[in-house]
């Protein structure tokens, strides 16, 4: 049986169009809300990955210690976004290799304590590309990547992410971030990753400047810690005396520079072809250190210590000295022999050692240095200063004998020629006349030679006297010394009608009867070479540390090529019969001025008189 259909009404097609467009658009809103659905779940994960960039950026920025800094980078980094895996690596200084500084869990401290690097220009190493393009290297499946390079701590690596650390147009290293499933890094992830890597790359250069900033601050501290030392070190040798105790007392104060466990000090007397040890070890073996040893059998490791510092491991040096090989006792591995140089010549050597190899530095044979120079002048000043004060103890010696004998001598002359002037004065007065006129003259010439006799004698026991006595220094005034001296020479200077012309005079410290006898010659030195009526001139001068005084006539002058003859004593320019006198009353000025700390001089011309001037201490 055949069924008909029964045609559509236009009112029946009209609804079915509508359903159609209806479901349509229904698909249409399901895809669009699917899609909003979606884009608003990465816009979610965008912003949750943000915020945690964030937080790891504000954690970083509060570390300034570049290894901790990146310690907590990867620890963070792989628990905050759920990671397998994450290293970084920074360029060494000359930008050729990749070390690895920080890797999360036991993977990554195996490989820094393993020292892991990767060359620069190693092929098949997304970590090397990445850091040589400057770009981000996103590899979703590392078995398809020929680049890849597999490491065998980290065999479930299937996806890897290489974010080059760059600052400015620097690139500092690759932040290296990998996973155990495959496509697991999207777009959002670079961007998020790009954004980290960048806070990462800041906080690096920021601990760099921090490192810097420490070690500029440190540097500086052991500078002024150094300076320190070094100016112990001068006040040891000032106030040490020997050349040992000097050498003892700076290397005592080297060792808060440059420490040590053993040292001496070695001076070389190339005279006695000797050479002089001194510790400054404590312990047992410091006597086993000390002594004299001889320099010829070490002619060859002398021309070598001569060329500069030794220093580095006891095996690798093996120096053949013998006071070196005492330093090397007692379990000494490395050591350091600077040597000490006064004009050219190579005085001596500072000898430290240390219990361990190869463990003493450019830097502290720099500091071993700074101290060798001053104190190889100092211990060389110490040394002539010992042979200067053993010769003035022996000049000192002997002119206190010198002074004995003529004191003894001269003492012991007064009796003799006393008995001689007595007989021959009294052969004068009792045979006197009965003779002929040349034996008078004889007996005249016999007393008055005896007499002449009498008064050098007398006057070297003067000059004896004054050194080997003296009164101590006293507050003196100037003006009473000179007052008693004008006294004791008032009939010159009535004889001779001399007229005195006194400036007023300082208060000062020094030997009041010397100070008198100073005066009193040299006045009476004065009246004795100036003209018809002397006329003297007497005055002083402040001239700081010193006062200067003068003593001026008006006589008959001398050639200045006597100026220092005339100090001498028994020195004269004249005979008996032009001028009387015994030729010691200057020399008597000079020892006096000279025991003052004073000078003495003359300053003249011939017929235009002289001025004798000399200095006291204020």
């Amino acid at each position: 049986m055949t069924q008909t259909r029964e045609p559509t009404s236009p009112k029946q097609a009209s609804s079915a169009e509508q359903i159609a467009a209806l479901t349509k658009t229904i698909h249409r809103l399901e895809a669009e809300l699917a899609t909003y659905k979606e884009t608003g779940a990465q816009i979610s994960r965008f912003a949750n990955q943000l915020r945690t960039a964030a937080e790891v950026s504000k954690q970083l920025s509060s570390i300034l210690e570049l290894d901790p800094l990146l310690r907590e980078v990867v620890t963070l980094l792989k628990e905050r976004f759920e990671l397998y895996h994450v290293h970084v690596y920074l360029l060494d200084g000359d930008n050729s290799t990749l070390r690895m500084v920080a890797g999360s869990g036991s993977v990554g401290e195996r490989l820094r304590d393993r020292r892991h690097t990767i060359a620069l220009d190693t092929e098949h190493s997304l970590v090397a590309r990445a850091a040589r393009d400057g770009y981000t290297i996103l590899v979703d499946d590392v078995s398809l990547e020929p680049d890849f390079l597999p490491n065998p701590l980290l065999p479930n690596t299937r996806c890897e992410l290489a974010v080059p650390l760059i600052l400015g147009r620097h690139v500092l290293g690759v932040l290296d971030v990998q996973d155990d499933r495959s496509h697991r890094f999207d777009q959002l992830d670079l961007a998020t990753f790009s954004s980290i890597s960048g806070h990462i790359a800041t906080a690096i250069q920021n601990a760099h400047l921090f490192e810097e900033q420490k070690e500029a601050e440190n540097a500086l501290r052991r500078y002024a810690e150094r300076l320190q030392s070094l100016h112990q070190i001068d006040q040891a040798i000032l106030t040490a005396q020997s050349p040992e105790s000097i050498a003892r007392k700076a290397i005592e104060c080297l060792k808060t520079i440059v420490p040590y466990h053993r040292a001496s000090f070695t001076m070389f007397d190339y005279e006695n072809s000797r050479a002089h040890v001194v510790s400054v070890t404590n312990g047992d073996e410091t006597s086993l250190m000390e002594g004299d040893y001889s320099l010829d059998p070490n002619t060859e490791t002398l021309a070598l210590i001569n060329k500069g510092p030794i220093f580095g491991a006891l095996d690798k040096l093996q120096p053949s000295l013998p006071f070196f090989n005492t330093l090397m006792n007692g379990g000494t591995r490395s050591i350091l022999i600077y040597p000490l140089h006064t004009h050219e010549k190579l005085m001596g050597t500072l000898n430290l050692g240390r219990e361990t190899a190869d463990s003493f530095d450019e830097s502290e044979v720099t500091a071993v240095g700074e101290i060798a120079a001053p104190l190889a002048i100092a211990i060389e000043q110490a040394r002539l200063y010992e042979q200067v004060k053993q010769h003035a103890q022996v000049l000192e010696e002997q002119n206190l004998e010198l002074a004995q004998f003529a004191y003894v001598a001269s003492h012991d002359l007064q009796e003799p020629l006393r008995i001689v002037i007595s007989y021959v004065q009294l052969l004068q007065r009792r045979y006197g006349g009965q003779f002929d006129e040349d034996a008078d003259l004889f007996f005249h010439y016999i007393v008055d030679g005896a007499l002449r006799m009498r008064d050098l004698i007398n006057g070297l026991l003067d000059y004896s006297y004054l050194g080997r006595s003296g009164s101590p220094f006293t507050v003196t005034n100037c003006n009473d010394v000179l007052a008693e001296a004008l006294a004791n020479l008032q009939v010159t200077i009535t004889e001779t009608g001399a007229i005195i012309h006194a400036d007023p005079l300082p208060t000062l410290l020094g030997d009041a009867v010397q100070l008198r006898q100073l005066w009193q010659n040299l006045i009476s030195n004065a009246i004795k070479f100036s003209a018809d009526q002397p006329e003297v001139f007497i005055g002083c001068r402040n001239e700081g540390r010193e006062w200067l005084f003068w003593v001026q006539d008006n006589g008959i002058g001398l050639d200045i090529e006597y100026a220092e003859r005339i100090f001498a004593i028994f020195q004269r320019l004249h005979t008996l019969e032009e001028y009387p006198g015994t030729g010691i009353g200057l020399a008597i000025c000079k020892k006096i001025v000279e025991r003052h700390n004073g000078r003495i001089w003359v300053e003249s011309q011939p017929g235009e008189g002289a001025t004798f001037y000399f200095t006291l201490p204020t």
